[in-house]
């Protein structure tokens, strides 16, 4: 089973970045099928939990290559290059 950022912080993180109470950060969820599965996203907009504009927080990914691309492209656009940060 996929352990994601989303389920461990579900009740602190998402409203936290929904909110913008800290700095924006890639949410990225492991194996697309799992979680339109475990979680239904639609569901959740119709009955007011989250705003479409919420699923801007997500991006689902499949490969460790494909995760990493994500999160450098995220930060490219967001603040800069991640690579050689402190």
């Amino acid at each position: 089973m996929p352990i994601g950022i989303f389920l461990y912080g579900g009740s602190l993180l998402v409203p936290t970045l929904q909110t913008e109470k800290i700095k924006p950060l890639p949410v990225v969820l492991v194996r697309e099928s799992y979680w339109r599965r475990a979680i239904d996203f639609d569901f959740m907009i119709a009955e007011g939990m989250i705003s479409p504009d919420d699923m801007r927080l997500f991006v689902f990914r499949e490969t460790a290559e494909a995760i990493w691309a994500a999160i450098v492209h995220w930060h490219e656009a967001h603040d800069g290059s991640l690579i050689g940060r402190a």
